[in-house]
């Protein structure tokens, strides 16, 4: 395969930092129009669709200004790469329409909310809980911190059929919001729903062991949900804890407020505990995710 690196090349090039910049204009300006903040997360997919098949064509009758194919074996090889791409991309759009359908119903419903809208977790942060559950062969998750059930969704969608959702909350309006999108994306059968105080919650389920502990509730008593999670997981599971980023002001040295405090003095805590071994992802407000040793 022979690169050409003359005046069409370079028309390529630009061609496509032009169309990655109109792109990230055309998601911009869809994202205000809609007032929708998953909007993002769309038109990339159906934008990368379009570019592939128009370049897959291209390639295909011979037209390719970037790459000079001897034969029709290495164009064939070429067009698979480029299939191999677009499979991916297909598989979200055709498979996970639904899925993401249902999210996106909740994401709609959250928008709604005014000031409470900040209590939901960034869609790429359920992105990022509903992989590591397939990947890790994870079967049975504690949420403590449910919500409109955003999170608790993902998580179950990821989970196999036997898996189990416990979701604790102690907001009885909210809970009876999640129940009824966990309903309809027929995905109640997994999840248990648990409405009281969490701390209280644990204490009665302190018996139990789970593969995963996924932390989003009342940010004053992260370390006493941390620390009672660590005895109910498996060894080799996860706990994962959301916000330990704090919208930046962890490091900020003038920010004293009692929230930025605990959440500081968590992370502290946590980066020096033997017991795990952790990393900090910098995803939506930051997670922490712990591997139990």
């Amino acid at each position: 395969m022979k690169f050409n690196y003359d005046y069409a090349t370079h028309q390529w090039v630009l061609s496509i930092m032009v169309g990655f910049f109109l792109s990230k204009v055309i998601t911009t300006l869809a994202k205000h129009i809609s007032n929708r903040e998953n909007t993002t997360f769309y038109l990339p997919y159906y934008l990368q669709m379009l570019m592939a098949f128009i370049y897959f064509i291209y390639v295909w009758y011979g037209y390719s200004p970037t790459i000079s194919l001897a034969g029709e074996g290495q164009r064939i090889v070429f067009l698979l790469m480029i299939i191999g791409d677009l499979i991916p991309v297909l598989f979200f759009q055709l498979v996970l329409a639904d899925e993401e359908d249902l999210q996106k119903e909740i994401v709609d419903y959250n928008n709604k909310l005014g000031n409470e809208k900040r209590m939901q977790v960034a869609i790429s942060q359920c992105h990022f809980l509903h992989l590591i559950i397939k990947i890790s062969n994870i079967k049975n998750v504690l949420e403590i911190g449910t919500f409109t059930g955003l999170s608790a969704l993902s998580i179950a969608l990821a989970l196999p059929e036997d898996g189990k959702l416990t979701a604790l909350d102690k907001d009885k309006e909210t809970s009876k919001i999640a129940v009824s999108f966990f309903k309809k994306a027929k995905q109640d059968k997994k999840i248990q729903t648990i409405v009281k105080p969490a701390l209280d919650s644990l204490d009665e389920l302190k018996n139990q062991k789970y593969d995963m502990v996924f932390i989003d509730a009342d940010k004053l008593n992260y370390k006493e949900y941390y620390e009672k999670s660590i005895k109910m997981i498996n060894k080799g599971g996860l706990i994962i804890i959301d916000n330990v980023l704090w919208h930046g002001e962890v490091v900020d040295e003038d920010k004293m407020d009692k929230f930025t405090l605990n959440i500081r003095e968590l992370n502290e805590y946590v980066s020096s505990d033997e017991r795990v071994e952790q990393i900090i992802i910098p995803l939506g407000d930051g997670m922490t995710v712990c591997r139990v040793l």
